[in-house]
């Protein structure tokens, strides 16, 4: 069988998707059309427009709409798949209507899919209630009624689609395993606490350093390190100085071996108001590093407190953020036991098998 998809994702968060799908015997071929060629992976064709049309939206959106048509029309795919609704989403929905294929969404940043396009902050966290849908929503909510598929990442996001009216029987839970290079290692753990990710505001990263700011008081020699660049980095370098705390947290920009920084680490720290399902969390625990974060969405399926790690109730809770870093580093048998029940979570539940399960049951 062949499979239509079309995305705009990281070469690395493409791969973490696509990858169980290549080891099905029954995927012949999967198309993807995309802004730029992607990594080398088994079964995968990319299918590009020009690059200067990418650079002007509607021209290069307009392209990727005549690419899938002319795909689904050659190749014949068993599925028409876009990764987040807008505007891959409704790309799928279009063709696998015109086309008369099976058509399906990956809800990869969960409920505020539904509404408005972007990443607004404060607006939709996912530790708040989330307010009722504004036209909008309830546009999105009409196509993803008729889509005979959607995927999502775990029961927070699925139970948000219940709620507003979607058959539960159409919707599926996909983890996605990690890559082979996230595995524990015997790297000597010279940063207490870490925060692997993009530098942007949904993420909260201020958090984090009013959290090392508390706990400097109790722990001096505690030592941090931010992996990751984005928009906000120069905030955050001022705030981190603002605080004296430009020897005890160290920003270290973007790195290709995140693996190495985690197995560097004794905690992670997730500080984002809303997650689809961060890879950060999945790398952590691939690694045996426990994660204390915000109840940020459908992480809270499987980060648990009192065994992998500690979940807190909202983002901005510095004081919470700040008591958990300290006891966990304070008590180095518990956190030893969370870091073996981190392995646990993944041997067992987040698994290749597992994945390819689940697909089997997306495209039987």
């Amino acid at each position: 069988m062949n499979l239509l998809i079309t995305m705009k994702l990281s070469d690395l968060n493409l791969r973490n998707h696509i990858y169980p799908l290549t080891k099905i015997d029954e995927v012949d071929t999967i198309l993807i059309v995309r802004d730029t060629i992607g990594p080398s992976v088994d079964k995968v064709k990319y299918y590009c427009p020009p690059t200067w049309s990418v650079k002007i939206y509607p021209i290069g959106l307009f392209i990727k709409f005549l690419y899938l048509l002319y795909l689904s029309l050659k190749y014949k795919p068993k599925l028409v798949l876009g990764y987040l609704l807008f505007p891959h989403g409704m790309l799928a929905y279009i063709i696998g209507k015109l086309t008369r294929k099976r058509v399906g969404v990956n809800l990869i940043a969960g409920p505020v899919e539904f509404f408005e396009p972007g990443s607004p902050i404060e607006k939709y966290a996912y530790t708040r209630p989330l307010p009722e849908l504004s036209l909008y929503g309830l546009f999105v909510r009409h196509i993803a009624k008729r889509m005979d598929i959607i995927i999502v990442n775990g029961t927070y996001t699925k139970s948000f689609l219940e709620k507003i009216g979607i058959n539960k029987e159409k919707i599926f839970i996909l983890y996605k395993p990690m890559e082979n290079n996230f595995i524990q290692t015997s790297i000597p753990k010279v940063i207490d606490v870490l925060f692997l990710g993009r530098l942007a505001k949904v993420k909260h990263v201020e958090t984090v350093i009013h959290s090392t700011y508390l706990a400097k008081k109790v722990i001096p020699d505690i030592k941090v390190a931010i992996v990751g660049d984005g928009p906000e980095y120069t905030n955050l370098v001022n705030l981190s100085d603002s605080l004296d705390l430009s020897n005890t947290i160290v920003f270290y920009g973007w790195k290709k071996d995140p693996w190495n920084w985690i197995n560097k680490s004794k905690i992670n720290l997730l500080t984002s108001e809303r997650e689809g399902f961060p890879q950060s969390v999945m790398q952590s625990l691939h690694c045996g590093v426990p994660v204390v974060s915000s109840m940020c969405g459908d992480v809270t399926d499987i980060i648990q407190t009192g065994y992998n790690g500690i979940l807190i109730r909202d983002y901005n809770d510095v004081e919470s953020f700040a008591t958990s870093i300290i006891w966990l580093l304070q008590n180095p048998d518990i956190l030893h036991d969370y870091s073996n029940n981190s392995i646990k979570t993944v041997t067992e539940r987040i698994t290749m098998s597992a994945a390819q399960d689940i697909w089997m049951e997306i495209i039987p």
